[in-house]
């Protein structure tokens, strides 16, 4: 009879234990459970990111070590439904339902032979979860890159190596949901594939003249120009620039 109440006691205290143990576990964490693909929130599904990119688990989430295939990021990048005609915005936040944390050296440069990241897309939006960004995620990128930042990675992550994870070919800038985008490393400008001489400020579009009526007055107007401490406005009394004050 002893034995028989030991033995119950066992098996009870047993099916306890398992029961907390189960219920104690998060499978938003776990590498071996897949979620479904929502490009719109930036979460992607074991197989979407194998096909995508290199990745690896590292303590507190997922590191992202190298871009792997175009076609596949368009493929996944369709999932979102907009007004235009092919999606230019990659926004990365979960892999497996884990975080991604930091983004290796080079991750975003073309693989030998294949179309570079930015033949696709024209912005990334990266996670609060990032820690650690690694040198030159561009290099051998074709095309100018935005990336954008939430003001906690721009308190974590130090300026030199922003800079050094744009590498002349992105620009970096702080999103503050209540505010305007603030560019904290300045890559190139529209049309150029990046390098020495080519993170300067562009010049302003041509400008637009409205003639006050009655007031023999002219205004003249253009965008703001990117990294510019000023202007200067020349003036002529005849359709050249010769001699103009």
């Amino acid at each position: 009879m002893k034995r028989n109440i030991s033995l119950r006691f066992f098996l009870a205290l047993m099916a306890g234990m398992l029961i907390i143990a189960i219920s104690g576990c998060d499978n938003s964490t776990s590498p071996n459970v897949d979620i479904s693909d929502d490009p719109a929130q930036g979460f992607m599904s074991k197989a979407t990111a194998d096909a995508i990119f290199e990745w690896t688990t590292e303590k507190n989430g997922v590191r992202i070590g190298k871009f792997r295939n175009a076609d596949a990021l368009r493929s996944y990048l369709a999932g979102i439904t907009r007004a235009a005609a092919s999606p230019t915005s990659l926004v990365i936040n979960r892999i497996n339902g884990m975080p991604v944390t930091s983004i290796a050296e080079g991750a975003f440069s073309p693989a030998a032979g294949a179309a570079d990241i930015t033949t696709v897309v024209s912005t990334i939006t990266l996670p609060e979860t990032i820690t650690s960004l690694g040198a030159d995620l561009f290099a051998g990128a074709s095309q100018p890159v935005t990336v954008d930042i939430p003001p906690a990675v721009a308190d974590k992550i130090s300026q030199p190596a922003l800079e050094a994870a744009a590498g002349g070919k992105a620009t970096i800038q702080k999103v503050d949901p209540s505010g305007e985008p603030q560019v904290i490393v300045q890559g190139p400008s529209s049309g150029s594939s990046g390098g020495s001489g080519s993170t300067g400020p562009s010049g302003p579009a041509a400008p637009s003249i409205a003639v006050l009526s009655g007031n023999a007055e002219l205004t003249v107007t253009w965008a703001a120009v990117s990294g510019a401490t000023g202007y200067e406005v020349y003036y002529h009394t005849s359709n050249t620039t010769t001699g103009a004050t």
